[in-house]
């Protein structure tokens, strides 16, 4: 009985010592291509994006400062970034598009809700650069 125990588990260490090693070559095969096709693709983005050029983009949100407290739920958002560029504006509540002007300057009114409000402002220009900023402005009825 005990060479039976012995034969049992030598017999069950030895399949599953298989049985780990097939699934750790698997894994290795996996991720192997998995890298492989990610070499790929990032050589191929690079290559399209190096046709493009690089520009930086700019962007000042010069009204309202932040942690500016205001007392109505309505802010004029002004600032500059590139030419042309298309900005977006979002708070709690609120989402507006616009464009900057030629001279890369802007202006637009946003909502605001009450008490504490995060206000993203990105800018995306005509190459597809991205720059993004965010402020903090806090509407109350308190302070009129």
């Amino acid at each position: 009985m005990r060479k039976e125990v012995l034969v049992a588990i030598a017999v069950g260490s030895l399949v599953g010592l298989i049985i780990a090693f097939g699934v750790w070559r698997a894994n290795k095969a996996f991720s192997f291509s998995k890298i492989k096709s990610s070499i790929e693709t990032t050589s191929q983005e690079g290559s399209k994006e190096d046709n493009k050029p690089k520009t930086p983009t700019s962007l000042v949100v010069t009204s309202p400062e932040n942690s500016a407290i205001l007392s109505s739920d309505k802010v004029k958002v002004e600032g500059s970034s590139t030419p042309e560029a298309t900005i977006v504006l979002s708070s709690e509540n609120y989402e507006t598009i616009t464009e900057s002007n030629k001279d890369g300057e802007f202006k637009t009114e946003i909502e605001l809700a009450g008490g504490v409000n995060q206000v993203k402002v990105a800018s995306y220009d005509l190459n597809g650069n991205k720059q993004e900023t965010s402020l903090t402005v806090i509407y109350s009825t308190e302070f009129k």
